[in-house]
């Protein structure tokens, strides 16, 4: 028997909130009824586009998800500039900056610009 199930949706949500992009991807996997929950959520797309720092927009509540998909690269790659992943980079032929290729805003250069400046 499915016991989760039992749990009201609030419970269920609360701790959807809790989990990390892969995780959520892992329990979506788990079984049906957790991929629907997952996938049909808007706030829990909406909490991860704040999670990343994706900026807030006006978007229908459905379309949250796929909000997320499509700025979630850029997101993630700045924030790997910001932890200082590829601070020791000293030549421009490294593979670590053409692994991701992702268009970046003037205004996320200059926070990466920056952290970096900070670190000297």
């Amino acid at each position: 028997m499915q016991y989760f199930k039992r749990l009201p949706v609030e419970i269920i949500e609360k701790v959807v909130l809790l989990l990390d992009v892969k995780s959520l991807v892992s329990l979506s996997s788990v079984n049906k009824y957790f991929r629907e929950f997952i996938n049909n959520n808007w706030i829990t797309w909406k909490h991860q586009c704040s999670v990343f720092g994706i900026p807030k927009a006006n978007i229908a509540l459905s379309t949250w998800k796929h909000y997320f998909v499509k700025n979630y690269g850029a997101a993630a790659y700045k924030q790997q500039w910001l932890r200082g992943t590829f601070s020791s980079i000293c030549h421009s032929d490294d593979s670590r900056l053409y692994s991701r290729k992702y268009q970046l805003d003037v205004n996320t250069w200059g926070d990466i610009l920056e952290k970096e400046l900070s670190r000297m």
